[in-house]
């Protein structure tokens, strides 16, 4: 513990989806603000993965001293809650589980961004786990087609014909 004030105008309980909003409204209105949370933060790899490190993957603390890891079940008697134990709360039972898609379509003429710019910042982001990018447009000529060719997989002009959006998708 830090030799910082122990003294906060509010204590909040928990950084998940709740507390963390709390805590920045509070934090707004000009409050000191303190967030207990009693799991650890996670920093990107650091998620389990192996199922058979129970510790590691579970939480059962105070029973088990050793594993506090980051999911908490609790079962009652009609209803069963899965909880993650961690900076980040319960938004931490999302990480690393969502199905990435198989294909992600982009109008590439979307306001406020360049379709083609986005394709890119994914394949960026995600590297050789990128999905397969189709465009669609309304204006493909052949000067822009080079340019859409470099960052999607496929293209397709508007309006788009769903046999040929079925076919694209089937093979992705």
């Amino acid at each position: 513990m830090s030799n910082q004030s122990t003294q906060y105008d509010a204590v909040v309980i928990g950084s998940g989806f709740g507390g963390s909003i709390s805590a920045l409204r509070l934090a707004q209105a000009g409050k000191s603000v303190l967030v207990l949370e009693r799991g650890k933060r996670y920093q990107p790899g650091e998620f389990p993965r192996d199922v058979t490190d129970v510790n590691r993957l579970f939480w059962r603390y105070p029973k088990h001293k050793d594993s506090q890891g980051l999911y908490d079940i609790r079962f009652f008697s009609s209803v069963a809650a899965v909880v993650a134990s961690g900076v980040g709360g319960g938004s931490l039972v999302y990480a690393n589980i969502h199905i990435r898609p198989d294909a992600v379509i982009l109008d590439i003429e979307m306001p406020q961004m360049d379709g083609v710019n986005a394709a890119m910042a994914i394949r960026n982001a995600l590297g050789s786990e990128t999905p397969t990018l189709i465009a669609v447009s309304g204006h493909l000529d052949m000067a822009r087609l080079a340019r859409v060719n470099s960052a999607f997989d496929h293209a397709l002009p508007k309006p788009v014909q769903v046999h040929d959006l079925v076919r694209l998708l089937n093979s992705a």
